[in-house]
Protein backbone atom coordinates (compact mmCIF):
# COMPACT_ATOMS: atom_id res chain seq x y z
CA UNK A 1 0.00 0.00 0.00
CA UNK A 2 1.12 3.54 -0.66
CA UNK A 3 -0.14 7.04 0.10
CA UNK A 4 -2.29 8.28 -2.76
CA UNK A 5 -3.75 11.46 -1.27
CA UNK A 6 -2.79 13.69 1.68
CA UNK A 7 -5.25 16.03 3.34
CA UNK A 8 -5.99 18.19 6.36
CA UNK A 9 -9.37 17.17 7.80
CA UNK A 10 -11.77 18.52 10.43
CA UNK A 11 -12.60 16.69 13.68
CA UNK A 12 -15.88 15.30 12.30
CA UNK A 13 -14.16 13.83 9.24
CA UNK A 14 -11.30 12.49 11.36
CA UNK A 15 -13.86 10.58 13.46
CA UNK A 16 -15.67 9.26 10.36
CA UNK A 17 -12.38 8.17 8.80
CA UNK A 18 -11.27 6.47 12.02
CA UNK A 19 -14.54 4.47 11.94
CA UNK A 20 -13.69 3.15 8.47
CA UNK A 21 -15.83 5.39 6.27
CA UNK A 22 -14.94 5.12 2.57
CA UNK A 23 -12.83 7.81 0.94
CA UNK A 24 -14.75 10.87 -0.26
CA UNK A 25 -13.54 14.39 -0.88
CA UNK A 26 -15.80 17.36 -1.64
CA UNK A 27 -13.62 19.02 -4.28
CA UNK A 28 -10.47 17.04 -5.10
CA UNK A 29 -7.57 18.69 -6.86
CA UNK A 30 -7.17 17.88 -10.57
CA UNK A 31 -5.72 14.40 -10.92
CA UNK A 32 -6.75 13.32 -7.41
CA UNK A 33 -10.28 12.28 -8.38
CA UNK A 34 -9.08 9.11 -10.15
CA UNK A 35 -6.89 8.11 -7.21
CA UNK A 36 -9.72 8.65 -4.73
CA UNK A 37 -12.14 6.67 -6.89
CA UNK A 38 -9.64 3.82 -7.01
CA UNK A 39 -9.22 4.02 -3.23
CA UNK A 40 -12.96 3.83 -2.70
CA UNK A 41 -13.34 0.93 -5.14
CA UNK A 42 -10.50 -1.15 -3.71
CA UNK A 43 -8.95 -1.67 -0.31
CA UNK A 44 -8.02 2.01 -0.05
CA UNK A 45 -8.71 3.61 3.30
CA UNK A 46 -8.11 6.77 5.29
CA UNK A 47 -5.39 6.98 7.94
CA UNK A 48 -5.53 9.79 10.50
CA UNK A 49 -2.28 11.27 11.78
CA UNK A 50 -1.25 13.95 14.23
CA UNK A 51 -3.21 17.15 14.84
CA UNK A 52 -2.25 20.08 12.60
CA UNK A 53 -3.72 22.55 15.12
CA UNK A 54 -6.51 25.12 14.88
CA UNK A 55 -7.28 26.49 11.43
CA UNK A 56 -9.84 28.58 9.58
CA UNK A 57 -9.02 26.86 6.28
CA UNK A 58 -11.54 24.45 4.77
CA UNK A 59 -11.52 20.73 5.45
CA UNK A 60 -10.06 18.83 2.48
CA UNK A 61 -12.61 16.03 2.90
CA UNK A 62 -16.02 17.63 3.53
CA UNK A 63 -15.26 21.23 2.56
CA UNK A 64 -16.52 22.90 5.75
CA UNK A 65 -15.04 26.33 6.33
CA UNK A 66 -15.83 26.38 10.06
CA UNK A 67 -12.80 27.07 12.24
CA UNK A 68 -11.52 24.22 14.35
CA UNK A 69 -8.85 21.62 14.82
CA UNK A 70 -7.46 19.96 11.71
CA UNK A 71 -5.75 16.57 11.51
CA UNK A 72 -3.24 15.22 9.02
CA UNK A 73 -4.82 12.45 6.96
CA UNK A 74 -3.91 10.25 4.04
CA UNK A 75 -5.62 7.74 1.78
CA UNK A 76 -3.72 4.49 1.32
CA UNK A 77 -4.26 2.52 -1.86
CA UNK A 78 -2.93 -0.85 -2.89
CA UNK A 79 -0.30 -0.93 -5.61
CA UNK A 80 -2.50 -3.20 -7.76
CA UNK A 81 -5.30 -0.60 -7.90
CA UNK A 82 -3.19 2.00 -9.69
Amino acid sequence: MRVSYEASVCVDCAMECADGTSARVEDPAPGDADLLAAAAATDGHWVIGDPDGFAWSGCDRCGTRLGGDRYAAAVLISEEAR
